[in-house]
């Protein structure tokens, strides 16, 4: 499209300072400094298209590249490596990392190996959901656990204190009052 811009207008002007020679030769300066004129806005507009044209392609890239980080990593993207995979300078992909993760309450983490921002991804709303539903169950058997706890010892007492009681019931002596009051025994 550019090239067919650039050569309509081209075109036109060379008709036009045709046309100037032809009917006044006084104004070919005027018509050549106007197709000049043409000409550069032409291409000054030609260069803004292909600027956003590449900026779409871009974005269009990261996006896609963001998309497949997100669900291979599980919401977990490191800035170096989209720049890498999209071919974006890594100070762009920083920047969008930043912007997105403030926007979707993801979290940035400083480490040894670079920095990374965490995304909130379902498989990671499941796990925080079963670690939520752990610490529950977790807070509803704890108290049962101590008071069972506490029944055993107090169980361990009572049977220390039974068994004490029958020790003590087996060491008295047993006596005998048959021998005390056996008559026979008594005679002789």
């Amino acid at each position: 499209m550019s090239i067919k811009l650039l050569g309509g207008i081209l075109g036109a002007g060379a008709v036009a300072t045709a046309a100037a020679i032809v009917a006044q030769p006084s104004m070919l300066p005027v018509s050549l400094v106007a197709l000049g004129g043409t000409l550069g806005g032409a291409s000054v507009a030609i260069e803004l298209n292909r600027k956003k044209e590449e900026q779409i392609e871009e974005a269009a890239k990261v996006a896609a590249t963001f998309n497949g980080l997100y669900e291979f990593n599980k919401g977990l993207i490191s800035p170096q490596q989209l720049s890498l995979m999209c071919g974006v300078p890594l100070e762009k992909t920083s920047i969008f990392l930043k912007a997105l993760s403030d926007q979707q309450q993801g979290r940035f983490i400083r480490t040894d190996k670079g920095d990374v921002f965490n995304f909130p991804h379902p498989a990671n709303v499941l796990d925080q959901l079963t670690a939520n539903a752990q610490a529950w169950v977790k807070s509803q058997a704890d108290p049962l656990l101590q008071e069972n706890a506490t029944l055993k010892a107090e169980l361990v007492r009572l049977q220390s204190y039974i068994n004490t009681q029958a020790a003590q019931q087996m060491v008295q002596p047993l006596r005998n009052d048959e021998k005390e009051q056996d008559p026979w025994n008594k005679l002789l």
